[in-house]
């Protein structure tokens, strides 16, 4: 699912009409409450899902639920700086059939324990975008207007939730490499998310891989000294050990298929290369220390009751 667009925040705003940031007032002292669907047949495992493990999973919420960060409003048709995604509720006719992708590529892999661990929401949309700000010509204005660039994402995770894409038309249309950069996309947000909760430790052989001597790398010279991206801080020997944990926490939820596949390397970046066949032998993980870094952490995660299998050999029909 590659697919970006441009959207002018002047559009967007006169659309919004009198719809002001200023104008809306949150009471913080006012109580939340959420409200499950009701009336279909995955209503009922919603509701297991929230009775079990705490979190709301809903496919109805309001702008408030995805877009407000307890602070200020991060949505983009309000202000292009601020806002980082877009995401409209699931569409009830196709979020059963997500429910039950996500039972497999996600519910089932962790253990209760950790799975009470997930923030406040799930959002189920039936669209999820990423924005960044930009600036595009409008020949009719013959101005150049703000607005934002849009790419469509699997997963976000924002202040208290995290949003998943495909409760739409889609899920009729989705191919295996979509299931899988969904199971990726998923998983590596959640894992992300239980390292900075502070769920995860690092087993300490993890740190005797590396030397966490500062220096310059990029590209193949950080796969050679076992770094998958730009993690070493000068002078900080702690914070590039935190980083560096951090990095394979999410690399632990890519599958073995693009793991060792070939490298793409125009598709890395200034400080994080991609990671399709960071464990590749011949072209990437030369020294072998990234295989051994990887082997550390799948073990660790395994002995937690989470199914590394179904991460690392995923089998989606």
């Amino acid at each position: 699912m590659k697919m970006k667009y441009i959207f002018l925040g002047l559009v967007w705003l006169s659309v919004m009409g009198c719809y002001d940031e200023d104008d809306i007032v949150v009471d913080d002292k006012q109580e939340l409450t959420y409200a499950l669907g009701v009336g279909h047949d995955y209503d009922e495992i919603l509701h297991e899902w929230h009775n079990k493990y705490g979190f709301y999973p809903l496919y109805v919420f309001t702008d408030r639920d995805i877009y407000w960060n307890n602070t200020i409003w991060d949505n983009p048709n309000l202000d292009v700086w601020k806002g980082k995604c877009l995401g409209r509720p699931g569409d009830p006719d196709y979020v059963g059939k997500q429910v039950d992708l996500l039972g497999k590529v996600f519910m089932e892999i962790y253990p209760d324990e950790l799975l009470k661990h997930f923030p406040l929401k799930m959002l189920l949309c039936r669209d999820l975008y990423e924005t960044k700000y930009a600036v595009t010509y409008d020949p009719v204005a013959g101005a150049w207007l703000p607005g934002y660039d849009s790419t469509a994402i699997w997963t976000y995770r924002g202040y208290d939730f995290i949003a998943v894409n495909g409760a739409s038309k889609q899920m009729e249309e989705m191919t295996m490499d979509d299931k899988c950069d969904l199971q990726t996309s998923l998983n590596a947000t959640f894992l992300e998310y239980l390292g900075v909760k502070g769920v995860l430790t690092a087993p300490e052989e993890f740190f005797e891989v590396s030397d966490y001597w500062y220096e310059y790398l990029r590209g193949d010279d950080l796969f050679e000294q076992g770094y998958i991206m730009d993690v070493l801080v000068d002078g900080d020997e702690e914070e590039s050990q935190k980083a560096d944990f951090a990095s394979y926490i999410k690399l632990a939820a890519y599958n073995m298929a693009t793991l060792k596949n070939s490298p793409d390397k125009s598709l890395d970046g200034d400080s994080r290369p991609s990671w399709v066949g960071a464990l590749n032998p011949e072209e990437r993980d030369v020294n072998g220390l990234c295989g051994r870094k990887y082997e550390i952490v799948i073990r660790y995660l395994k002995s937690l009751g989470i199914d590394t299998g179904k991460l690392q050999y995923p089998v989606l029909d």
